[in-house]
């Protein structure tokens, strides 16, 4: 992993790449500038070397490289450290947990492969699977090419999926992943169908997750990959109120899809008539009692949401889609008793 150099030897390796470049007439004012940089670098370097200490930064090494055009990997060996042997060593030791790569310095040049060529803007509106989308491909690329402008959108960046992380995410452990920034409704109301990643005292996780009352919440471990029931109910309800009410000017959008999503139905899932129609009746004869319940506590909130008894009095499809919903997430009908031996 690590060979011992002297300085000497580093010295002379400086000095064999300044003299190669020496060599090479620069065609236009950006490769003058560049040559300028790496001549006043390298002297930087060579005056200072006898200072440095044994064992040079990631930020040195960076340095070195983007001044003398250098992979990573290469940068790495004139001081005497094997890199490919550097990630052996780091998958066995921090694989098991997730880690942005543009904090690993030696990550830069890993190969990836990019498109190319797409196809037409006519075909590509139709959608597809990548592959379908691109009709060429660039193999072996050094990710670090992604940090030029036009590749990434701003605030994007990769992952290394952890060989541990499989908290409620279906992405291949040790796998790279693309992380988007994420808009304030996803913020206040995650989608229970995306996978997002967390940061947590101790490192970062890959996670499905929804909020509810307030907390934000993961799938726990025994349940695999797919969320709770119970929040992937509440996160369906709030999601199906957006995408058919969110347009209506609430007051207080946040405190009405709680109620809506929590507090309704924990009212109406406790009216004794109710619960007694579930117990002894028929689904017919529940709906009933459960239409009753509802409408005594839309009642019991007016003094506090009065625009959603409003919405709920003077909307049809508002008051169908309530009743609809907060009769499936309530409706728990009692088995009929075992029969006896």
């Amino acid at each position: 992993m690590y060979r011992p150099v002297t300085r000497g030897e580093i010295a002379d390796a400086l000095v064999h790449m300044r003299d190669l470049y020496r060599q090479i007439k620069p065609s236009d004012e950006r490769e003058y500038r560049a040559s300028e940089r790496r001549e006043v670098g390298i002297k930087t370097l060579l005056s200072n070397l006898s200072r440095t200490k044994d064992h040079p930064t990631l930020h040195m090494i960076d340095e070195v490289a983007d001044m003398a055009r250098l992979t990573i990997e290469g940068a790495h060996r004139l001081f005497g450290y094997n890199l490919a042997d550097i990630r052996r060593y780091d998958l066995e030791l921090n694989g098991g947990r997730t880690h942005i790569i543009e904090s690993y310095a030696f990550d830069r040049d890993r190969l990836i492969d990019l498109p190319l060529e797409f196809v037409t803007e006519e075909i590509s509106g139709f959608g597809g699977m990548l592959g379908d989308m691109v009709t060429q491909w660039q193999t072996d690329i050094p990710i670090r090419v992604l940090e030029e402008a036009g590749w990434l959108r701003p605030g994007t960046f990769f992952v290394h999926v952890g060989t541990e992380d499989s908290l409620g995410s279906s992405l291949p452990p040790g796998s790279l992943a693309l992380v988007e920034p994420i808009d304030d409704d996803d913020k206040l109301y995650p989608s229970p169908r995306a996978i997002y990643l967390l940061q947590f005292g101790n490192g970062y996780r890959c996670s499905r997750c929804v909020v509810s009352r307030g907390k934000l919440q993961l799938p726990t471990a025994g349940g695999g990959h797919k969320p709770e029931p119970e929040l992937d109910k509440l996160s369906n309800i709030i999601k199906a109120f957006n995408d058919q009410f969110g347009n209506i000017d609430w007051k207080d959008g946040d405190k009405i899809r709680q109620v809506i999503a929590e507090e309704i139905p924990a009212k109406v899932a406790a009216d004794k008539a109710y619960q007694n129609a579930m117990k002894n009746s028929d689904r017919q004869n529940a709906r009933i009692e459960h239409d009753k319940a509802l409408q005594r506590v839309i009642l019991e909130l007016l003094a506090d949401h009065a625009e959603l008894f409003k919405q709920f009095s003077d909307n049809p499809s508002f008051k169908k889609w309530l009743g609809d919903t907060n009769f499936m997430t309530t409706y728990t009908p009692e088995p009929p008793d075992s029969p006896r031996p």
